[in-house]
Parts: C-alpha cells; structure tokens; sequence
C-alpha cells in the first residue's frame, strides 16, 4: 500500500507493480468471501444487495483494496501527527496518562483539531454558476473544496483554533459527512484509540528528542 501511494516518478513502476499485485490479492480474497462468507466486512460487502443489486467482482475487489489503502494511509499519518500534539502539551499528555478513559473523547477532538490528510480531497467541477462568499463560481469552473476547514469553523465552534477536548460536541467533518462519511472511520477510531492507550501506557517517559 505505501510503495502503491508513492506518487513520484521515480516510483510509477513499483507503484504500478504493487497496484497489480494488491488488485489480485484482494480478487482471490473477495471471490472467497462470496464462495464461502464469515463475519467480516468483506464478507458483508460481498452478498449485501440493494434491490437485485450487488457489487460485481471487479468492484466488490478495488472496494476492499481501497479500504486496505485509505485506512492505512491516513492513520500513519494521524499517528505522528496526534503522538506530536501530545508531546508537546505536557497537561494534556499527562492528564491522559491519569485518566486514561478520557482518551476516546480527547482523539474526537484532536481528529477535529488536526488536519487529516495531505491535501484538500478530490476536485469538483461546477455545474452551474453559483455565488460564494461573494465569489462567482461559474459552471464548468473546477473548484477544491477543503471541506476540513469546517472543522475550525468558529461559527460552528467556539475558540476554534484551539485544543479542547472538554467541548460539549465534537460534530467534526474529518472523516466526512451523510452519504460521503468515511465507511472506515470506526476502524480508523478504533486503531488510533488502541495505538495511544498502549503508547501511554507502555512509554510513560516518552518525549521529544528536539525542540517543537
């Protein structure tokens, strides 16, 4: 997955190769799964049905490889970036350390806090001409949408730019929103919970090894 998500030049060829490589595991483990289905996602995904519709096996295969792919892409990420937050506000870490089930609520909050990928998501263009914040967008225009900035929205939250986890609501848009939330992000919740909760507990010495 990581040699697949290199994007540089230099890599196209192994990034195609491990492209191949993922689509035929996950071709064998997806038609598996509808031969023979368990209690898994992949299994779910494999015989849910809309009506007489289900997922082909071409696209029941890229689904499952693209929930290998945008979990672990994204988590790695988070990882350093929360573990990094954490180091440097010694309250904080300290505080969970203490009171370790405030961890669940404090990785909402951090979710909301820290941006979550690398860019600002996938280009839309406009159908229609439409105003705003007094900018004319016009049909045919291709717009990005950082729809992440919502989360430090300050008519939606107060003293937005700031880290508390003591917020009444965390209705945050890191993973999306209705049709389009993340169908990963218990998955990704949990993962980050487990990696923190054993961090702190096993490191309770751990710090940077440079200044912020």
């Amino acid at each position: 997955a990581m040699t697949m998500m290199n994007v540089g030049a230099a890599g196209k060829e192994d990034a195609v190769r491990a492209k191949a490589e993922l689509r035929g595991y996950f071709t064998e483990l997806t038609a598996e799964r509808r031969r023979s289905p368990g209690q898994d996602l992949i299994s779910t995904l494999a015989t849910a049905r809309d009506g007489d519709e289900l997922l082909d096996d071409k696209e029941l295969a890229v689904m499952a490889m693209v929930l290998l792919i945008t979990g672990q892409d994204t988590t790695t990420y988070e990882l350093g970036n929360i573990a990094y937050t954490l180091l440097t506000r010694p309250g904080l870490l300290k505080t969970l350390q203490t009171e370790p089930e405030r961890l669940p609520r404090t990785i909402e909050e951090l979710l909301r806090y820290i941006p979550f990928r690398k860019g600002v998501g996938i280009p839309r263009v406009a159908t229609e001409d439409v105003e705003l914040g007094g900018v004319t967008i016009r049909a045919g225009d291709i717009v990005h949408v950082s729809y992440l900035t919502a989360n430090r929205d300050s008519a939606k939250f107060d003293r937005p730019d700031e880290l508390d986890p003591d917020r009444p609501s965390i209705p945050h848009m890191t993973f999306g929103w209705g049709s389009h939330h993340c169908l990963g992000a218990p998955l990704a919740t949990m993962e980050l919970e487990v990696a923190f909760a054993t961090l702190l507990a096993r490191f309770p010495g751990l710090r940077l090894d440079a200044e912020p």
